[in-house]
């Protein structure tokens, strides 16, 4: 059975043969049957078996109270990597899939969480299907779930990992969050018979360290400082207290110590505060702060409470019916209309119903919105909301000057903030957009105007690898279409009046098509390579962006100073990056990842016995007129083992691995504008370069 965690707090869901505590095998699920989406259920508690995953359908119901018939109950999926198993099951009888599917919770977790507060079903689910669920069962937040998980650093990638079994036992991640019966005792503690001292007074604070300057404080009447203490946290009291004799003196009434367990101070996770008083709130609290260092099941309450917390600030970024624009036909949506319309779409890492979502991102909705004419749009109103691993753009406004706004997406989101694009010429149209991806979404997006400039960018770009959205002949955008999950927008397309279905089947050029970093080569940069047809998942199914060197300058202005290339080779048989050098003094360029490297790293993992890195260098004369003409590349599973660069003085530099091998073809790469001023490749690390492309100047430019 595959392992499921709990969506609130990442510990296991155990069973039998687990060797977990009883109350982790005690599960809750919210729930849903084959593909309806917005039906959602939660399950009374059940008990993990081995082999099934077995709880009533009626939320008050647990699996152990008299009278429950096996009518009663359903087994319920708790791992869904790749949803279309469950809702278009394999033919395969082999392949055992349940109609019934959803994801699972702690019993003990679901209590801590309805404590804390009321989530809608719907949203929870939702919320859930946007998120990423890594093969260790737990779905990644963007949080370690307060030290209950880690993340793990391989090649090309970070891993979400649980560290329950692992954990030492003081950290209390496995002990009963709810049954207490330290805080029973602590309840039913009379105030008389604490062993405390008479804290109340701050006995223990030495008054030399106190501000002794007039006290403004020493005007007001008690009751006006017990009201302004009670009112303030905890960590403010003291540092009040240490800064007033009158404050520091001051008696504090039960009602300050009872005002500690409140929901936004100190210990609201003491909820049975709620319905029943303490002997002592005094004595409770101090009680509870000196269990806080050696009670390790009120540390996990105090962990998965904190938990709740971020999962009611992540639902409160929700706004599932009010996702402006026109519905079109998505997987998870109720919207049944097809556009017609050729797009063209920039995306990262965007999965499929029937692809595993453990990495990447996910579309629950699908709208779109004509612009016709697209010149009369105005500014540009970008929406952004604040997730647990970052901000990113949730809805796109376009103003139009007759005072009809276009909207797509969660613009009007109460917790979202809003930046403008600035367009410089209306008139013109918006002939496209940049976009800054990462593999779970938008994070920043601009502008392109009619006249080919680009606008101020909003979000952030700067070191995120970037799309161009734009009709390569120039066509204004006609219509728009954005793909959205619970939360964010993970897919921008396209349509202008110029693009046709017949053109759009069209090798279209590499720069519009792909994700590049660390920017979007210009526009008179012309690509030549080993796999302009840019297969995207390679490695790990991520859209991994062509990376680009210019080491000439843009227009070729640095080309008289290229002194050589240096070419660094990892671990026998992987060429990872170049470094090239110039005449005129300044600091070398590195591409990819240069050496020299660390016998063993996270990263750079070494695999042959023995094994040894290279670096060949190869010195081009760039002041005395010297310049790089072609390439030719050698590939074995599209990573590059032989490299050649070739000189317009008729000299090859020859950088291979032990494992090039003479009877594998080279690939001959010939530039197509004038001037040689850059290379891309796709950097995997650690395995090196995958393809090899140049970039060059326009003839146009006239540059030699």
């Amino acid at each position: 059975m595959s392992t499921a965690c709990c969506v609130l707090c990442g510990a296991t869901i155990g069973h039998e043969l687990d060797g977990l505590e009883p109350w982790m095998r005690q599960f809750r699920a919210v729930f849903t049957r084959e593909n309806d989406w917005d039906q959602v259920q939660l399950s009374g508690i059940g008990l993990r078996q081995m082999s099934e995953n077995r709880a009533p359908t009626d939320a008050d119901a647990r699996y152990d109270q008299r009278g429950l018939s096996p009518d009663d109950t359903v087994d319920i999926d708790l791992v869904n990597f790749g949803l279309d198993v469950f809702t278009n099951p394999d033919p395969d009888p082999h392949i055992y899939s349940r109609p019934i599917w959803g994801y699972g919770f702690h019993a003990a977790c679901w209590q801590l969480l309805v404590m804390a507060f009321k989530p809608s079903l719907r949203h929870l689910f939702h919320a859930c299907l946007s998120t990423p669920l890594g093969f260790d069962g737990l779905l990644d937040w963007g949080h370690d779930y307060g030290g209950a998980a880690e993340y793990q650093v391989k090649p090309c990638d970070c891993i979400l990992v649980s560290r329950v079994k692992t954990a030492c036992s003081s950290y209390g991640l496995r002990s009963n969050p709810v049954d207490i019966p330290l805080l029973l005792r602590l309840f039913n503690t009379p105030d008389s018979v604490t062993r405390y001292g008479e804290l109340d007074r701050e006995s223990h604070l030495s008054f030399a360290n106190i501000y002794s300057g007039r006290d403004p404080f020493r005007l007001l009447p008690l009751e006006i400082l017990q009201f302004i203490l009670t009112q303030l946290p905890s960590d403010s009291v003291c540092a009040a207290r240490h800064s007033s004799r009158v404050l520091a003196t001051t008696w504090l009434p039960e009602s300050f110590w009872a005002s500690r367990f409140a929901m936004d101070n100190e210990f609201p996770f003491v909820y049975e505060t709620r319905r029943t008083k303490p002997s002592s709130w005094r004595c409770l609290y101090l009680g509870v702060k000196e269990a806080m260092s050696g009670c390790p099941n009120l540390k996990n309450r105090r962990r998965i409470w904190k938990l709740a917390g971020s999962l009611q600030k992540l639902l409160a970024n929700m706004s599932l019916d009010e996702c402006a624009g026109h519905p079109l036909f998505c997987y998870y949506d109720s919207a049944t209309t097809q556009s017609s319309l050729p797009w063209l779409t920039a995306y990262r890492c965007l999965r499929g119903p029937q692809e595993y979502l453990t990495r990447g991102c996910r579309a629950l909705r699908c709208r779109m919105a004509n612009l016709r004419p697209s010149s009369c749009i105005i500014r540009v109103t970008v929406s952004f909301v604040e997730l647990p691993d970052g901000t990113y753009v949730s809805g796109i406004r376009l103003e139009h000057d007759n005072g009809h706004d276009i909207c797509l997406g969660y613009v009007d989101s109460p917790s979202s903030t809003v930046s403008s694009i600035c367009l410089r010429h209306p008139t013109l149209g918006v002939r496209g957009f940049h976009l800054a991806l990462e593999p779970t979404g938008v994070k920043g997006i601009a502008a392109l105007m009619g006249d080919g400039a680009l606008s101020n960018w909003v979000g952030e770009h700067d070191g995120i690898p970037k799309w161009c959205l734009a009709d390569g002949r120039g066509g204004t955008v006609s219509s728009i279409k954005a793909e959205f999950d619970a939360f964010k927008l993970v897919s921008l397309g396209i349509s202008t009046d110029a693009l046709t279905h017949v053109e759009l089947g069209q090798k279209a050029a590499l720069r519009n098509t792909c994700i590049w970093s660390p920017d979007i080569p210009p526009e008179h940069l012309l690509s030549d390579g080993t796999g302009d047809d840019y297969p995207t998942s390679w490695y790990n199914g991520d859209s991994l962006p062509l990376s680009t060197v210019i080491f000439g300058g843009s227009t070729g202005q640095d080309l008289s100073h290229v002194a050589g290339v240096v070419v660094w080779i990892f671990d026998v048989d992987a060429i990872t990056g170049m470094e090239f050098q110039y005449a005129d003094g300044r600091q070398s360029q590195a591409f990819g990842h240069v050496g020299p490297y660390p016998d063993e790293s996270p990263i750079f993992r070494r695999e042959w016995v023995p094994s040894h890195d290279d670096r060949i260098p190869f010195p081009i004369d760039g002041p005395g007129g010297e310049r790089i003409v072609s390439a030719e590349a050698q590939e074995r599973n599209h990573h590059v083992i032989g490299l050649k660069i070739q000189t317009n003085r008729g000299r090859t530099g020859v950088f291979r691995t032990p494992l090039y091998n003479q009877d594998t073809g080279w690939t001959t790469i010939t530039a197509s504008g004038d001037a040689v001023v850059g290379f891309y490749s796709v950097l995997v690390v650690p395995f090196g370069m995958n393809l090899f492309g140049l970039l060059s100047t326009k003839p146009t430019l006239g540059i030699r």
